[in-house]
C-alpha cells in the first residue's frame, strides 16, 4: 500500500490486523488519496498515518492529522470493520470475545482458530489431512455452523 498511495503512507507507521481488513484499508486508502491530493501542498505535509490496528474487534486508523472529510471515511471505515471477518474478509459477521480477546470473525474462521489453538503443539503433519478433511466438510456450509 505504501507504493500506491505515497502521499498517505509517507512515514513511518505500524501496522497490525488480519488479512481480512485489507480490501476496506485499500479502498479508504484510495478515498484519503484522493482527499489528500484535493488540499493545499502546505496541508499534505502535516497528514501522515500514524497507526492501523484491531481494537476490542474493530479497526483503528490513526492519523497525525486530517480533515473533516477524511475523517468522516475513516469513521466509516471503522464502523465497517464491525461485521468484516479479519481473518478471511467475508461480510456479516459479528464481534466475539475467544479467552478476554474481541474479535471479528466469522464462525468458519473462528472454528479454524480453535482448533488450531488446541491443537497448536502439536506438529502439522500429525493434523494436516485429518483437519483438511474436517473444514472441506464445513466449507460449503459456513453458515450453518
Amino acid at each position: 500500500m505504501r507504493r500506491d498511495f505515497p502521499m498517505l503512507y509517507k512515514g513511518r507507521f505500524g501496522a497490525s490486523c488480519g488479512n481480512g481488513w485489507f480490501e476496506l484499508l485499500y479502498c479508504l486508502s484510495e478515498k484519503l488519496e484522493q482527499e489528500l491530493q484535493a488540499t493545499d501542498k502546505k496541508t499534505r505535509e502535516f497528514i501522515s498515518i500514524m497507526q492501523i490496528k484491531e481494537k476490542f474487534g474493530t479497526l483503528r486508523y490513526y492519523t497525525s492529522c486530517a480533515t473533516g472529510k477524511m475523517y468522516d471515511y475513516i469513521s466509516h471505515a471503522e464502523n465497517i470493520s464491525e461485521v468484516i471477518c479479519e481473518d478471511c474478509g467475508k461480510f456479516g459477521v459479528y464481534t466475539r470475545q475467544y479467552r478476554g480477546w474481541y474479535m471479528t470473525i466469522c464462525k468458519y474462521c473462528y472454528i479454524k482458530m480453535c482448533i488450531f489453538k488446541k491443537l497448536g503443539n502439536l506438529k502439522w503433519r500429525y493434523i494436516s489431512r485429518p483437519l483438511m478433511i474436517f473444514m472441506d466438510y464445513f466449507k460449503g456450509d459456513k453458515d450453518e455452523l
